[in-house]
């Protein structure tokens, strides 16, 4: 539960996934981490984010974990602060869409 106060300073960045790494720290929880290209920033900048177990990711609208995602996915990374990302959506480049 995000505590009030801090939800108005939540921020989202859009970009492309360059490089998602998961793995296990010791015996405890599953951590990723995943660095993007943001769409704003200039084709050289690079942001790193870490996800957790209360991080809410989806792709293509549906419930996945982190370690689904998959490089070169079009992400919008929902974060407090640059190193913990609350919320990845992301979007798969080569799904097809109907129609």
């Amino acid at each position: 539960i995000i505590h009030p106060n801090y939800q108005r300073s939540l921020s989202s960045l859009h970009g492309k996934l360059l490089l998602p790494v998961t793995y296990n720290i010791g015996s405890g929880p599953l951590v990723s981490t995943m660095i993007i290209r943001p769409q704003l920033l200039g084709r050289g900048t690079k942001v790193k984010f870490t996800t957790n177990a209360k991080t809410c990711v989806t792709i293509d609208g549906k419930e996945a974990k982190a370690a689904d995602l998959k490089e070169g996915m079009a992400v919008k990374v929902t974060y407090f602060n640059y190193s913990l990302a609350s919320k990845v959506e992301a979007n798969n480049p080569t799904a097809k869409t109907a129609g």
